[in-house]
Protein backbone atom coordinates (compact mmCIF):
# COMPACT_ATOMS: atom_id res chain seq x y z
CA UNK A 1 0.00 0.00 0.00
CA UNK A 2 2.98 2.43 0.29
CA UNK A 3 3.57 4.86 2.77
CA UNK A 4 0.82 6.31 4.90
CA UNK A 5 0.36 9.96 4.16
CA UNK A 6 -0.34 12.17 6.63
CA UNK A 7 -3.30 15.21 5.40
CA UNK A 8 -2.15 17.87 7.93
CA UNK A 9 -5.40 20.37 8.09
CA UNK A 10 -4.82 23.91 9.08
CA UNK A 11 -7.28 25.84 11.03
CA UNK A 12 -8.32 28.83 13.51
CA UNK A 13 -11.78 29.19 14.59
CA UNK A 14 -13.42 28.44 12.16
CA UNK A 15 -15.15 24.82 13.02
CA UNK A 16 -18.16 25.30 10.48
CA UNK A 17 -15.69 25.10 7.40
CA UNK A 18 -13.46 22.86 9.33
CA UNK A 19 -16.44 20.04 9.75
CA UNK A 20 -17.32 20.54 5.94
CA UNK A 21 -13.20 19.96 5.08
CA UNK A 22 -13.43 16.71 6.90
CA UNK A 23 -16.70 15.13 5.41
CA UNK A 24 -14.61 15.36 2.22
CA UNK A 25 -11.84 14.20 3.45
CA UNK A 26 -14.06 11.12 4.31
CA UNK A 27 -15.15 10.61 1.14
CA UNK A 28 -11.74 9.96 0.06
CA UNK A 29 -11.03 6.60 -2.49
CA UNK A 30 -7.52 6.57 -1.14
CA UNK A 31 -7.57 5.08 2.33
CA UNK A 32 -4.38 4.93 3.19
CA UNK A 33 -3.54 8.04 5.16
CA UNK A 34 -4.28 9.93 8.54
CA UNK A 35 -5.42 13.55 9.22
CA UNK A 36 -3.85 15.79 11.93
CA UNK A 37 -5.88 18.99 12.69
CA UNK A 38 -3.04 21.55 13.62
CA UNK A 39 -5.16 23.87 15.69
CA UNK A 40 -4.20 27.37 16.27
CA UNK A 41 -5.79 28.01 19.22
CA UNK A 42 -9.38 27.42 18.69
CA UNK A 43 -11.74 27.28 20.91
CA UNK A 44 -14.09 24.39 22.52
CA UNK A 45 -16.53 24.33 18.97
CA UNK A 46 -13.52 23.09 16.92
CA UNK A 47 -12.73 20.14 19.42
CA UNK A 48 -16.64 19.17 18.90
CA UNK A 49 -15.96 18.89 15.82
CA UNK A 50 -13.10 16.82 15.44
CA UNK A 51 -13.98 14.47 18.54
CA UNK A 52 -17.49 14.20 16.42
CA UNK A 53 -15.74 12.92 13.27
CA UNK A 54 -13.00 10.83 15.06
CA UNK A 55 -15.44 7.91 15.62
CA UNK A 56 -17.09 8.47 12.03
CA UNK A 57 -13.71 8.53 10.00
CA UNK A 58 -12.58 5.01 8.63
CA UNK A 59 -8.82 6.80 9.33
CA UNK A 60 -7.15 7.92 12.12
CA UNK A 61 -7.82 11.84 13.38
CA UNK A 62 -5.50 13.70 15.90
CA UNK A 63 -5.26 16.86 16.97
CA UNK A 64 -2.71 19.25 17.69
CA UNK A 65 -3.42 22.31 19.81
CA UNK A 66 -1.72 24.74 21.38
CA UNK A 67 -3.45 28.09 23.36
CA UNK A 68 -4.46 31.18 21.33
CA UNK A 69 -1.90 33.93 21.35
CA UNK A 70 -2.21 35.09 18.10
CA UNK A 71 -1.95 33.64 15.08
CA UNK A 72 0.77 31.32 15.08
CA UNK A 73 0.62 29.17 11.84
CA UNK A 74 3.83 27.79 11.64
CA UNK A 75 4.19 26.84 15.14
CA UNK A 76 1.02 24.71 14.63
CA UNK A 77 1.99 22.40 11.85
CA UNK A 78 5.49 22.11 13.42
CA UNK A 79 3.12 20.62 16.33
CA UNK A 80 0.92 18.41 14.15
CA UNK A 81 4.21 16.83 11.93
CA UNK A 82 5.84 16.02 15.64
CA UNK A 83 2.70 13.70 16.17
CA UNK A 84 1.87 12.97 12.48
CA UNK A 85 2.56 8.94 11.63
CA UNK A 86 3.13 9.49 7.70
CA UNK A 87 5.70 9.33 5.54
CA UNK A 88 5.00 12.04 3.72
CA UNK A 89 3.16 15.15 4.67
CA UNK A 90 0.45 16.68 2.91
CA UNK A 91 -0.84 20.39 3.95
CA UNK A 92 -4.00 21.53 3.58
CA UNK A 93 -6.26 24.74 4.86
CA UNK A 94 -9.64 23.84 7.05
CA UNK A 95 -11.75 26.19 4.73
CA UNK A 96 -11.49 24.19 2.04
CA UNK A 97 -12.68 21.06 0.13
CA UNK A 98 -10.96 18.84 -1.72
CA UNK A 99 -12.29 15.97 -4.56
CA UNK A 100 -12.70 11.67 -3.88
CA UNK A 101 -10.01 11.48 -5.84
CA UNK A 102 -7.37 14.29 -4.10
CA UNK A 103 -5.56 11.50 -1.80
CA UNK A 104 -4.73 8.66 -4.59
CA UNK A 105 -3.70 11.73 -7.22
CA UNK A 106 -1.13 12.74 -4.56
CA UNK A 107 -0.35 9.26 -4.45
CA UNK A 108 1.13 9.38 -7.65
CA UNK A 109 2.69 12.65 -7.76
CA UNK A 110 5.05 11.49 -4.31
CA UNK A 111 8.51 11.43 -6.27
CA UNK A 112 11.42 11.51 -4.34
CA UNK A 113 13.48 14.94 -4.57
CA UNK A 114 10.33 17.05 -5.53
CA UNK A 115 7.92 18.46 -3.46
CA UNK A 116 4.02 19.34 -4.89
CA UNK A 117 1.88 21.68 -5.18
CA UNK A 118 -2.03 21.62 -5.44
CA UNK A 119 -3.86 24.85 -6.92
CA UNK A 120 -6.75 26.53 -5.50
CA UNK A 121 -9.71 28.17 -6.37
CA UNK A 122 -12.28 30.16 -4.30
CA UNK A 123 -15.99 29.14 -4.40
CA UNK A 124 -18.69 32.08 -4.30
CA UNK A 125 -20.76 32.36 -1.37
CA UNK A 126 -23.83 31.30 -3.17
CA UNK A 127 -22.32 27.74 -3.94
CA UNK A 128 -20.62 27.96 -0.38
CA UNK A 129 -23.64 27.90 1.43
CA UNK A 130 -25.62 25.38 -0.96
CA UNK A 131 -22.28 23.37 -0.01
CA UNK A 132 -22.69 24.02 4.19
CA UNK A 133 -26.53 24.23 4.08
CA UNK A 134 -28.19 21.93 1.84
CA UNK A 135 -24.82 19.57 1.70
CA UNK A 136 -24.81 20.11 -2.19
CA UNK A 137 -22.42 17.43 -3.66
CA UNK A 138 -18.90 19.44 -5.29
CA UNK A 139 -18.11 16.09 -6.86
CA UNK A 140 -20.95 16.09 -8.35
CA UNK A 141 -20.91 19.72 -10.02
CA UNK A 142 -17.09 19.34 -10.76
CA UNK A 143 -17.92 16.04 -13.15
CA UNK A 144 -21.17 17.70 -14.88
CA UNK A 145 -19.87 21.14 -15.34
CA UNK A 146 -16.16 20.58 -16.27
CA UNK A 147 -15.64 24.34 -14.55
CA UNK A 148 -17.25 25.64 -18.16
CA UNK A 149 -17.16 29.39 -17.95
CA UNK A 150 -15.88 29.32 -14.15
CA UNK A 151 -19.21 27.98 -12.97
CA UNK A 152 -21.01 30.66 -14.16
CA UNK A 153 -19.34 32.75 -11.23
CA UNK A 154 -19.51 30.22 -9.02
CA UNK A 155 -15.64 29.71 -9.09
CA UNK A 156 -12.82 32.34 -9.32
CA UNK A 157 -9.25 32.46 -8.95
CA UNK A 158 -8.31 32.22 -4.98
CA UNK A 159 -6.20 35.16 -3.30
CA UNK A 160 -3.74 32.50 -2.48
CA UNK A 161 -3.02 30.34 -5.58
CA UNK A 162 -1.24 27.40 -3.53
CA UNK A 163 -4.23 25.13 -2.39
CA UNK A 164 -1.48 22.73 -0.80
CA UNK A 165 1.45 21.16 -0.83
CA UNK A 166 3.00 18.04 0.28
CA UNK A 167 6.94 16.76 0.56
CA UNK A 168 8.25 13.82 2.30
CA UNK A 169 8.72 13.94 6.11
CA UNK A 170 12.69 13.30 5.77
CA UNK A 171 12.84 16.51 3.46
CA UNK A 172 10.81 18.29 5.81
CA UNK A 173 13.19 17.64 8.50
CA UNK A 174 16.27 18.61 6.67
CA UNK A 175 14.83 21.96 6.56
CA UNK A 176 13.67 21.74 10.25
CA UNK A 177 9.63 22.09 9.79
CA UNK A 178 8.24 25.54 9.34
CA UNK A 179 9.18 28.67 10.74
CA UNK A 180 7.57 28.85 14.11
CA UNK A 181 7.66 33.34 13.63
CA UNK A 182 5.46 33.45 11.04
CA UNK A 183 2.03 33.60 11.87
CA UNK A 184 0.26 33.60 8.62
CA UNK A 185 -0.67 30.37 6.84
CA UNK A 186 0.07 31.10 3.34
CA UNK A 187 3.08 32.98 4.43
CA UNK A 188 4.56 30.08 6.45
CA UNK A 189 3.69 27.76 3.70
CA UNK A 190 5.70 30.08 1.01
CA UNK A 191 8.78 30.07 3.35
CA UNK A 192 9.22 26.02 3.58
CA UNK A 193 8.44 25.55 0.07
CA UNK A 194 11.62 28.62 -0.58
CA UNK A 195 13.73 26.42 1.62
CA UNK A 196 12.66 23.13 0.40
CA UNK A 197 13.90 24.45 -3.31
CA UNK A 198 17.22 25.81 -1.62
CA UNK A 199 17.47 22.80 0.02
CA UNK A 200 17.63 21.13 -4.06
CA UNK A 201 13.94 19.72 -4.44
CA UNK A 202 12.38 20.60 -7.48
CA UNK A 203 8.23 21.82 -7.31
CA UNK A 204 5.59 19.69 -9.21
CA UNK A 205 2.16 21.63 -10.46
CA UNK A 206 -0.73 19.05 -9.91
CA UNK A 207 -3.83 18.99 -11.57
CA UNK A 208 -7.53 19.46 -11.12
CA UNK A 209 -8.16 16.41 -9.18
CA UNK A 210 -6.14 18.11 -6.40
CA UNK A 211 -7.69 21.63 -6.51
CA UNK A 212 -8.39 22.97 -2.86
CA UNK A 213 -11.66 24.68 -3.24
CA UNK A 214 -11.67 27.54 -1.00
CA UNK A 215 -15.50 27.90 0.82
CA UNK A 216 -16.54 31.72 1.35
CA UNK A 217 -16.75 32.14 5.14
CA UNK A 218 -16.73 35.83 6.86
CA UNK A 219 -13.07 35.25 7.33
CA UNK A 220 -12.05 35.07 3.68
CA UNK A 221 -13.84 38.17 3.27
CA UNK A 222 -11.99 40.07 6.07
CA UNK A 223 -8.40 38.21 5.02
CA UNK A 224 -9.04 39.36 1.53
CA UNK A 225 -7.86 43.33 2.51
CA UNK A 226 -5.09 42.21 4.62
CA UNK A 227 -1.06 41.97 3.32
CA UNK A 228 0.57 39.23 3.53
CA UNK A 229 3.45 39.17 5.71
CA UNK A 230 6.61 38.89 4.24
CA UNK A 231 8.10 35.24 3.78
CA UNK A 232 11.56 36.22 3.92
CA UNK A 233 11.28 38.29 7.09
CA UNK A 234 14.08 37.90 9.56
CA UNK A 235 12.96 35.14 11.28
CA UNK A 236 14.11 32.84 8.67
CA UNK A 237 16.45 34.29 6.33
CA UNK A 238 17.18 33.72 3.04
CA UNK A 239 20.51 32.27 3.48
CA UNK A 240 19.23 29.85 5.85
CA UNK A 241 17.74 26.16 4.75
CA UNK A 242 17.03 25.08 8.02
CA UNK A 243 13.92 27.32 9.92
CA UNK A 244 15.74 29.64 12.56
CA UNK A 245 12.92 28.38 14.99
CA UNK A 246 11.57 25.33 14.09
CA UNK A 247 9.99 21.36 14.05
CA UNK A 248 13.71 20.68 16.55
CA UNK A 249 12.23 23.35 18.83
CA UNK A 250 8.62 22.27 19.31
CA UNK A 251 10.22 18.32 19.54
CA UNK A 252 12.64 20.00 22.67
CA UNK A 253 9.98 22.10 24.33
CA UNK A 254 7.94 18.72 24.16
CA UNK A 255 10.68 16.44 25.55
CA UNK A 256 11.43 18.85 28.27
CA UNK A 257 7.62 19.46 29.99
CA UNK A 258 7.59 14.83 29.53
CA UNK A 259 10.83 15.39 32.11
CA UNK A 260 9.46 18.07 34.44
CA UNK A 261 6.44 16.17 34.47
CA UNK A 262 7.86 12.79 34.99
CA UNK A 263 10.37 14.01 37.59
CA UNK A 264 7.57 15.84 39.57
CA UNK A 265 5.14 12.67 39.54
CA UNK A 266 8.25 10.51 41.12
CA UNK A 267 8.91 13.52 43.67
CA UNK A 268 5.26 13.55 44.52
CA UNK A 269 5.40 9.74 45.19
CA UNK A 270 8.44 9.58 47.62
CA UNK A 271 6.52 12.59 49.48
CA UNK A 272 3.63 10.26 50.01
Amino acid sequence: MGEIISIIVATRDNPETLDHCLRALARQRESNFEIVVADDGSGINTARVILDWQPRLAVPLKHAWHEDRGPRAGEIKNRAVRIAGGGYCLFLDGDCLVLPDFAATLRQQMAPGEFVVGPRLALSRQLSEQIMIDEADLADRARRRRFTARWRGDVAPARHPTGSFGCWRRDLDDIDGFECGIGDAAASDADAMRRLRQLGLRRTGAGFTMTAFELWHPLRDASASATLPDSRSALASAANVRAAHGLSEIVREVEQSWRITAATGATGAAAR
